[in-house]
């Protein structure tokens, strides 16, 4: 497990030297949470990740951690990190985007 900083977000070396430090015990699978990732950092460190034979997960830790109450009534989720991927196909004023979630 990768916790990132409070003030940075989760960087692509940061996810390589957490997936490669799992790869010589035989770890099957690393988990990086933080509040903030790398813009495109997903999907090329899942792919990455799978090719050295590791899932990688990357979560979002929401700010509801820093509130005692929600804390206390176990209402602090941590989401996947999500991402868009748009595959230009334009015909006219028509545009597809299909969506599609890291993990």
């Amino acid at each position: 497990m990768y916790v990132g900083p409070v003030d940075a977000p989760i960087t692509r070396a940061a996810v390589n030297e957490a997936v490669e430090a799992g790869v010589e015990p035989g770890a099957t699978a690393v988990d990086c949470i933080g509040f903030e990732s790398e813009i495109g950092l997903i999907p090329q460190a899942t792919d990455d990740a799978a090719a050295k034979g590791e899932r990688l997960a990357l979560r979002y830790i929401p700010k509801d951690v820093f509130d005692k109450r929600a804390v206390a009534k176990g209402q602090v989720v941590f989401y996947d990190v999500a991402y868009l991927e748009v595959s230009p196909k334009v015909k006219g004023l028509i545009a597809n985007v299909t969506y599609f979630t890291g993990g």
